[in-house]
Parts: C-alpha cells; structure tokens; sequence
C-alpha cells in the first residue's frame, strides 16, 4: 500500500516536471530545467562512485586471490612432502607461477599508473581524463587485467587439480 503510494507520488511529480519542462511558463521551465541538472548530477556522482568502489574492489581482488593460494599453498605443502611421489616438485612450480602472478600484479599496477587513468570514450580516441566520465580503461591496462584473470584461473585450475590427485592418492594408500 504505501509503495504504491510513493510511486504515485513519483510519477506524478516525474509528470508534473515533465510537463513544466515542455508546457510550462518560462519560470516553470526554468524550475524544470534546474531540477533535471541536478538529477543528472546526482546520478553522475552516484556512477563515479560505483565505478571508484568497482575499481578498488577489482584491485583487491587479486590480493585476495593470491593470498588464498599462498594459504593453500601452505596447507597442502606438509601433505604433499608426506606423499612424495612428484607432488613437492609439483607444488614448487605453483608457487613459482604464484610468484611469476605477484610480478605481473606489481606490472600491471605500473601500467596503471603509467596510463594515468587513460579511459578510452565510447568514441574512440584514448585521453587522458577523469575515469567516471568514461567506460573503459586504457588498452594497455585492459589488456594486463585479462593476463592477470588468466593467469589466476589457471593457477587455481592447477592448483585444485594437484589437490585432487593428492588426496585421491591419500585414499588409495590408506586403503591398503
């Protein structure tokens, strides 16, 4: 019930600016006009700080991501020393590609920082600008994000691999 009434309540005020803006005296087009400035503004403010939290959240994850590897790592490397077969030389060459990935995140941040918030604009032409006034980061800077994602999943691929084969193993020699 009361949502429908603020619904009303916005469509008849959306209706009534609306109006004002095409039909309205010249004072009440100028009423409209100003509102719907500052309506644009808000959502503009209200895109630039989503897109701000996406970025540090993007940022993020791949800190994340990597210290949960590092935890796994962690885990699985006294399992693994146990079992023994290839799985420490296995486990070694994650934690190099870990290592190769904190390269490539320390290159990418670099990167970033060298574009210098490049955006590119729907049109095309790459400038330098504030990012919330355009939709997609530079292509250099594309390009690391899409490294960095391949070379996580991979890395998690591997890494959830290794941990199925030793403990289908762990099985099997507990069984006899």
């Amino acid at each position: 019930m009361i949502r429908s009434l603020i619904k009303l309540v916005l469509a008849l005020a959306v209706g009534i600016l609306v109006y004002n803006f095409f039909f309205g005296t010249p004072e009440e087009k100028d009423q409209s006009k100003a509102v719907f400035n500052k309506a644009g503004e808000l959502m503009g403010s209200v895109w630039g700080l989503l897109r701000s939290e996406k970025e540090k959240f993007d940022e993020g994850k791949y800190d994340e991501a990597l210290a949960q590897i590092d935890q796994l790592i962690n885990t699985v490397s006294d399992k693994a020393n146990e079992l023994g077969e290839d799985y420490p030389e296995r486990l070694a060459e994650l934690k190099e590609r870990k290592r190769q990935l904190e390269a490539q995140l320390d290159t990418y941040e670099e990167v970033k920082e060298q574009a210098g918030e490049v955006f590119t604009p729907k049109g095309g032409e790459t400038q330098r600008t504030r990012p919330d006034e355009y939709d997609e980061p530079a292509p250099a800077v594309k390009e690391k994000q899409e490294q960095l994602n391949e070379g996580l999943e991979g890395l998690f691929r591997d890494m959830k691999g290794l941990v199925d084969e030793m403990e289908q193993d762990a099985e099997a020699k507990s069984g006899n």
